[in-house]
């Protein structure tokens, strides 16, 4: 990606929001100085913010980094607004064409020029505000018939999407990490895109991932972003902090009942990203080989950063119940729960009798959010697609808000199991 055409591509299209709007505050000469200063800020900032790395060293490129994505968050609400307030003054013409001097056009048109560029800070500080929040705590029950009693209340805590980099630090991160473990969940899971750097700049801040407590451990599989900022050295860092890393993987969690008794195995299972087979062969995502050799009478919980690692599906015939998971993000186009079991949404074509839990935390295909039937899979499998924030840049995590999604099965007092990986 060169500097030139982004900032050739940044100037047209701020060139089109100051001539739509500029001439419209000719009553206000300030205003019109100030909106045509922010707007040539504005379209120097963003491809200098996208393109900091490349341009300047740390922390002159955090800065940077900074900056351009405060103002790309501004630049978008002013877009769509700007966009909009065109088709309105073209509908209001059109209404004046049909009934002449049905509508006071001029006033519409200055009134909505000096109303667009208030309305658009506005959203953009509220955004801000919102994307700075600590992760909300959302809890949501799959039920699972013939769930073992051992499982029965077991919740996995997500994390997912939290591209910890030039905006989002170890404080952030530490507040987090203080959330999940209040939640006292049986298992944390992180469902990749966790940075967005290489480890040499970013290790300090991922430091707080240590202090991650469960019951069974702290789990995490490869998202996109860790293959652009060198996933192998990030796996390393990670298992150095005490994670366990799912490379196409599962381990085999023994929960035990409460006051004695039996234990239920669990199968955690985790893929790589879906795109990883592009960075390294070895790391092609395969949900069959994930779980192979895993207990076919045991409930069973996918990991996937993508929700199109699924259709690289397992073979038709497993046979899993599964339940529920307790999820964190910190992002609206990001984090998406998926589980399977009674009910679902989307899951294997051809099982009929199988449930799957499967945790992903972007790439839903165009499903709804919430809980759901998938429609292949009526008798089994429960899909739990967290609500995402949209907007023209939903993937700017300055913008995104932040979610802690809980979903689980309230779990029973237990010891502390063994678990085997595979």
């Amino acid at each position: 990606m060169n500097l030139l055409p982004l900032l050739l591509v940044s100037a047209l299209l701020h060139l089109y929001i100051g001539a739509r709007l500029v001439p419209g505050l000719a009553a206000l000469p300030v205003g019109q100085l100030m909106l045509m200063g922010g707007l040539v800020l504005s379209a120097l900032s963003m491809p200098l913010g996208l393109m900091a790395q490349r341009v300047a060293r740390l922390p002159l490129a955090h800065v940077l980094t900074w900056v351009g994505l405060l103002f790309m968050g501004l630049f978008s609400s002013l877009l769509v607004l700007t966009l909009a307030r065109d088709a309105a003054l073209l509908a209001a013409w059109l209404a004046d064409l049909l009934v002449p001097s049905l509508l006071p056009l001029a006033l519409l048109r200055t009134a909505s020029a000096e109303v667009v560029p208030v309305l658009g800070l506005v959203v953009t500080l509220l955004g801000f505000l919102n994307a700075r929040r600590t992760a909300a705590v959302v809890r949501v029950d799959v039920p699972i018939k013939g769930l073992p009693a051992a499982l029965h209340g077991f919740t996995v805590a997500q994390i997912s999407d939290i591209h910890v980099g030039p905006t989002i630090k170890q404080r952030y991160l530490r507040r987090i990490v203080d959330k999940v473990n209040a939640l006292e969940a049986d298992v944390v899971a992180i469902t990749g895109d966790l940075v967005d750097g290489k480890v040499s700049e970013l290790a300090a801040q991922v430091a707080p991932l240590a202090g991650l407590q469960s019951r069974h451990g702290t789990y995490f599989v490869t998202g996109n972003h860790e293959y652009y900022s060198g996933a192998h050295a990030w796996i390393d860092e990670l298992r150095r902090l005490g994670l366990t890393v799912l490379l196409n993987q599962h381990v085999v969690i023994h929960h035990p009942v409460a006051r004695g008794g039996a234990s239920a195995p669990l199968v955690l299972a985790g893929v790589t990203d879906y795109s990883a087979g592009h960075f390294d062969p070895a790391h092609r995502s395969d949900p069959e080989a994930a779980l192979r050799g895993s207990p076919l009478d045991a409930v069973r919980v996918l990991l996937a950063h993508q929700l199109r690692s699924w259709w690289r599906r397992p073979r038709p015939g497993l046979i899993c119940r599964f339940r529920a998971t307790r999820t964190v993000g910190s992002f609206g186009r990001g984090i998406c729960l998926c589980g399977f079991s009674s009910r679902s949404r989307r899951v294997c074509t051809s099982c009929k009798t199988c449930g799957f839990i499967r945790v992903a935390a972007r790439g839903t295909g165009g499903h709804r959010s919430g809980l759901g039937r998938l429609p292949r899979l009526r008798r089994c499998g429960w899909c739990w697609v967290e609500r995402g924030f949209w907007l023209l840049v939903q993937w700017i995590q300055v913008w995104v808000a932040s979610y802690l999604i809980a979903t689980g099965f309230h779990c029973q007092a237990g010891g502390s199991p063994a678990a085997d990986m595979y």
